[in-house]
């Protein structure tokens, strides 16, 4: 029993030998000690393990059901596309595993021997790796191709499929899969001439010589395209003859027409007041009407919608919940989950009296004593005590104010076992500023309630206190929640480590709002689930607006996880943001994970204004999951009569993504879309396939579409493809989209799709590098056909290393396919002005100018820095007095007086002068216009200097009266000072209320002799060119009489600095 022969990975086995009769042990089951390598060319003679495998080398290894696994090493002299090819030498199944030196281990293949030499595993396989591949090779075996890295050391793993066992060889060379034709002396097949050899692009190796053709040959044609048939064409064959290129089309008449295919056509959607069409059955390609079209083609408005037939989407009894003593009951409103209104309201209900017996309500089981305590309503909560006293009252429908924070001790012994087992119902909870911390039960983690019930929470802070190594439930404030309100509400702490679904504040959320609330809290969760989130696994008919996750989240099992939501169904998602790295096994996103939708019912789901900040990754590699930055998979209805459909808008994605399928938007979609105006700047790495905004978009069961104004700014790479805006798109309607970022694969790579098929796409430009090894495309890399281009343009660099015979500057069109006005090689003109956003005082501004592809361009505007007069005191002479006004930006340019108008004020009265002339204070008033925005004030004075004081007459902006006297402003304090670059300071301070402006004087000694006096209105200050000393620094606050003259106050503290280069 168990005996089993020793290898070079794991030991061996004699077998234990016992009596079929008493079963006794007749020879006991002894260890026999593993084999160790021993190789001789590069192959271990004891297990066949190839080592230092060299390019262009074949090497025989074998594989048997005492040892069903083999190894090749091979270190990467240089960076390169190679393919590890197998072939059987008879035919039988095999598969291969490629590993880089980062995801093999030794460890690794023995854990899946032991496995399966228990019986644990009928079959040896991995995950984690690089590639994988079945029938690639030759007679069953395995072939895969890679970029491998200079210098890095890969393993390919060769496995049995099922119980195939045999020999093989391997070799490990250039792929050829990039090639070009040399010496070809040949048109036509009639005149005869030399095919040419073809050479690779990669390597340069002759991979096939060519042949003479003899003149009058016949053409040696080939098959490369086929085109099924349809109702009114036969189907077509596209030949191409390899000896001279000649090309021609094939009608298959015997094959005859093909069936009508019917699609509803001229449907249109319903809406929650009107009625929709569900469309006339007709055929997609000759136009003939279906003999059987739908019975009724009226589709109900929603508000109308028949319970009886369709899954309604009105809620019934929403917010309905049965009077307390403490407030009234409502019997519910009948509520649209489409529109979000209230269609009918419901009626209150009176609340009960409290019947007291014995200390407790007879109507609610509320204590007496915490009623007759109620201040406002609420229950009071100051101490944990009265926490325990309020939970165990909190399901009569009493509300609880937190007065302060409150801490639970550890290992709380919960003998009335209130901890996360009372439901809030008809209630409030209001934290009130203040947080609950280490909820506990008996020392395991858990919920403060059980459930929410038409309640609301608000401004709570839930701070979790997880020990090393402890486990508990996922949530900290309830399992689910239907029809309440959280408001302000947050999670923190160290981290969170539990069992079941995990989400840092409710599992389940059912028509509940969730307003500004926040996970801080890391999550580390590494047991079997299905579902993670920051905020709430799954929510349906919900809204979320401001909310945050902030935590990070690692997981190595969930294979759902989403930073706010994991699964959302007809809900809101708006304005949130995700800064947490998410670190996953399966599918991942930064905001929502998975949208669904059902069949029988009309749903809509909106995800707008979100961005994800933190770098999102799966680590299941070679599982294809998805992973994107806002939302991962969105599955329409199938055949549904009712509509559903996801709304996208004006979502960013700043964060990194990598994981098998990836997209700095969304990665699948298959239902009825909306996409717009979305951008990515996050860096885009997928294993296999990847998108700058999706990576699939396609149209199913006659959903449709349509992808806008989205713009990639990331460099996307695709180990097989990779593509700008959308990887694969199929049957959609794609506009005005702009790839700005680098793209490349192994494989498809193009600057807008990989892959196109029956799309309508206008206004796409790229002007990114496009690199790939297969086909290339500056818009897409492959239409498939019946598709509409108009207005592509490409200013993109193609990579000219792997330049081949599928190449494209835009797209090679597929069959049925059309397009206008295509420019290859477009250069961006921009003449019309779109916007401008004027510079202020504050802020730069910029004029954006767009060319005809749609593409813009920021030209600046600096900021306005300084706005000086000639000067501050005239004297008076009976003629008009102009002050002379300078503007200057940042850049220290002037700008021009044409950009603002100069005019003047009587400073007492308020009221505008055409001329300054009289004595007196006035302010200059400098309004800014057309590029620029904002108003500047400045004071100047005009003095009598020839004639005695007389405030009663010289004066006339003080109507004769002697001026009120100003008091000396307060001491300047908090002086700070830092080094720039250049031998320059920055110099800030604390403002002081009520004054006019500040006066900074700086010198090289503490008497502040020679001291340089600046006057600025700022409380920050750039001094420059100052030289590599040590410098004294001292701030006053002045303010300005009603004479014009300053009145300061004390200097500052001195502030010393040695400057620095």
């Amino acid at each position: 029993m168990d005996a089993r022969e020793a290898n070079c990975y794991i030991e061996g086995k004699t077998g234990e030998e016992k009596c079929s009769v008493c079963d006794k042990v007749l020879k006991e089951n002894k260890v026999i000690p593993k084999l160790e390598h021993k190789y001789e060319n590069n192959i271990c003679k004891n297990c066949g393990r190839i080592e230092n495998a060299k390019k262009g080398t074949e090497y025989s290894s074998y594989i048997t059901e005492k040892l069903p696994i083999q190894v090749v090493e091979y270190t990467a002299p240089k960076t390169e596309k190679i393919i590890f090819e197998c072939n059987n030498t008879r035919y039988w199944n095999s598969i291969g595993y490629l590993f880089d030196e980062t995801n093999y281990s030794d460890e690794m293949l023995m854990d899946e021997l032991e496995k399966y030499y228990s019986g644990d595993s009928d079959y040896i396989s991995f995950k984690n790796y690089l590639a994988e591949n079945e029938y690639g090779g030759g007679t069953g075996a395995p072939a895969i191709k890679y970029k491998v890295q200079k210098d890095k050391k890969y393993y390919l793993v060769i496995v049995p499929q099922e119980n195939d066992y045999g020999e093989f060889t391997v070799t490990i060379d250039c792929p050829h899969d990039r090639t070009h034709v040399e010496n070809k002396a040949i048109k036509t097949c009639s005149e005869g001439g030399y095919t040419g050899d073809v050479i690779c692009d990669l390597c340069g190796k002759v991979v096939k010589h060519g042949e003479n053709i003899e003149p009058d040959s016949e053409h040696n044609y080939i098959n490369y395209k086929s085109i099924e048939p349809t109702c009114n064409e036969y189907g077509k064959r596209y030949l191409k003859c390899v000896n001279c290129g000649n090309e021609k089309v094939l009608e298959d008449e015997d094959g005859g027409y093909a069936d009508h295919r019917y699609v509803l056509v001229n449907s249109v959607k319903a809406t929650c007041t009107t009625d929709g069409y569900l469309g006339d059955s007709k055929c997609k390609y000759c136009g003939l009407e279906n003999e059987n079209q739908p019975e009724n083609k009226v589709i109900k408005a929603y508000h109308d919608m028949d319970p009886e037939e369709i899954d309604s989407c009105l809620i019934n009894d929403y917010k309905s919940v049965e009077a307390t003593c403490e407030k009234e009951g409502y019997t519910g409103d009948v509520y649209c989950t489409i529109c979000h209104k209230v269609i009918k309201e419901g009626k209150t209900i009176e609340k009960l009296e409290h019947s007291f017996k014995d200390g407790k309500c007879m109507e609610c089981g509320a204590d007496e004593e915490v009623v007759k305590s109620e201040k406002d309503s609420y229950y009071e909560i100051s101490t944990f005590d009265q926490l325990i006293t309020y939970l165990k009252n909190v399901e009569s429908g009493i509300s609880g104010k937190l007065i302060n924070d409150i801490e639970f001790p550890e290992n709380y012994d919960d003998e009335d076992d209130v901890i996360g087992r009372k439901t809030l119902k008809n209630s409030t909870f209001d934290g009130n500023g203040h947080k609950i911390s280490g909820i506990n039960s008996n020392g395991t983690q858990t919920k403060l309630f059980d459930d929410i019930y038409v309640s609301e929470i608000k401004d709570l802070e839930i701070e979790c206190k997880e020990k090393e190594g402890g486990r508990g439930l996922g949530v900290y404030l309830a399992d689910s929640t239907i029809d309440s309100k959280f408001t302000n509400c947050s999670i923190t702490g160290n981290r969170i480590e539990i069992d079941g679904y995990c989400s840092a504040m409710i599992r389940e959320a059912y028509a509940s709002e969730f307003i500004h609330c926040i996970n801080n809290a890391d999550i580390i969760y590494n047991n079997d689930t299905q579902i993670v989130a920051g905020l709430v696994c799954e929510a349906e008919n919900c809204i979320f607006d401001k909310c945050e996750n902030n935590g990070n989240i690692a997981t190595t099992k969930a294979y759902v996880v989403g930073g706010i939501i994991a699964q959302a169904k007809n809900c809101i998602i708006k304005d949130c943001i995700n800064r947490g790295d998410i670190t996953t096994y399966g599918y991942t996103a930064g905001i929502v994970a998975g949208v669904t939708n059902t069949d029988n019912r009309p749903c809509t789901t909106s995800i707008t204004g979100c961005t994800n900040e933190g770098k999102v990754g799966s680590i299941a590699k070679g599982n294809h999951t998805y992973t994107a930055g806002i939302c991962i998979i969105y599955n329409g209805s199938n055949g549904s009569t009712y509509a559903d459909e996801l709304i996208i808008n004006n979502c960013v994605n700043n964060g990194e993504i990598e994981g098998d399928t990836v997209a700095g938007i969304i990665g699948n979609s298959s239902g009825n879309l909306k996409l717009s105006d979305c951008e990515n700047n996050g860096a885009i790495n997928g294993r296999y396939s990847a998108g700058g905004i999706a990576q699939c978009i396609e149209n199913k069961n006659s959903s449709e579409a349509e992808v806008s104004n989205c713009i990639n700014n990331g460099n996307v790479f695709g180990g097989e493809e990779a593509a700008g805006i959308i990887d694969y798109a199929e049957g959609i309607t794609v506009t005005n989209c702009i790839n700005n970022g680098n793209i490349s694969s192994n494989g498809y790579v193009g600057g807008i799709f990989s892959y196109t098929s029956s799309v309508k796409g206008t206004g796409l430009v790229n002007n990114g590098k496009i690199s790939g090894l297969e086909d290339i495309g500056g818009i897409s890399a492959y239409d498939e056909g019946n598709s509409i281009f108009s207005k592509l343009y490409n200013t993109g660099v193609i990579d000219e290393e792997n330049i081949g015979a599928q190449v494209s500057n835009l797209v090679k069109l597929g069959e049925s396919s059309t397009g206008e006005e295509l420019e290859e090689e477009h250069k961006h003109d921009y003449v019309a002005l779109s916007t401008v956003t004027k510079a202020t005082t504050e802020k730069d501004g910029y004029i954006e100018k767009r060319c005809k592809c749609g593409q813009t361009e920021k030209q600046p505007i600096k900021q306005i820095k300084s706005v000086d007069i000639s000067n501050t005191k005239f004297e008076y002479t009976g003629n008009s007095i102009t002050p002379t006004v300078t503007v200057n930006d940042t850049d220290d340019k002037v700008i021009s007086s044409e950009y603002y108008t100069v005019t003047y004020r009587n400073k007492a009265t308020g009221k505008a002068v055409n001329e300054v002339k009289e004595v007196g204070t006035y302010e200059v008033v400098v309004t800014f216009k057309d590029l620029y925005e904002g108003q500047v004030v400045k004071q100047i004075v005009v003095e009598n200097t020839n004639k005695p004081s007389n405030p009663k007459t010289d004066n006339p902006n003080v109507g004769g009266k002697v001026s009120a006297k100003v008091t000396k402003p307060a001491k300047v304090k908090g002086v700070s000072a830092k080094n720039n670059k250049k031998k320059s300071l920055t110099v800030k301070w604390r403002k002081v209320n009520g004054v006019k402006g500040y006066q900074l004087r700086y010198a090289t000694n503490k008497k502040m002799k020679k001291a340089k006096i600046i006057t600025i209105t700022k409380n920050k200050l750039v001094i420059k060119k100052l030289a590599k000393k040590k410098y004294y620094i001292q701030v006053c606050a002045y303010k300005v009489n009603s004479n014009g003259k300053k009145v300061k106050g004390k200097w500052s503290a001195k502030k010393a600095i040695k400057v620095k280069k």
